[in-house]
């Protein structure tokens, strides 16, 4: 079960590096896909007040496994554990769920300039 949740967490990492640098890969088809797979993840969001889908499925999976679920379970964990690499100390949620939603919005939207441009 370990594997699996760390797994996830790879998982969960790549799709934050697609999220925020999609816009900078050097195709056409990989712009179109960031330019609606960004948007959806942003509805995902709004729709499960602030959480993505991989974290509810890591507190499931660590509630299977015996394992402590509140360590996933505290808002925006997966967000704060990236940004704690850069930013010391955090910011409180409030700027985080800007900074969030704002490097989802900006790289959508580089996108989209660029698919424009081309």
């Amino acid at each position: 079960m370990y594997w699996i949740i760390a797994c996830l967490r790879l998982l969960h990492f790549l799709v934050l590096l697609f999220i925020v640098g999609g816009c900078l890969y050097p195709s056409v088809l990989v712009w179109q896909v960031h330019l609606i797979f960004v948007p959806l993840v942003i509805i995902q969001w709004f729709i499960n007040k602030d959480r993505c889908v991989f974290t509810n499925l890591e507190i499931w999976l660590r509630k299977r496994a015996n394992m402590d679920p509140m360590i996933a379970a505290e808002p925006g964990i997966f967000i704060k554990s990236v940004l704690s690499i850069c930013l010391t100390p955090l910011p409180e949620e409030k700027v985080i769920l800007w900074i969030t939603y704002g490097s989802m919005i900006l790289s959508c939207s580089i996108s989209m300039l660029r698919l424009m441009i081309s």
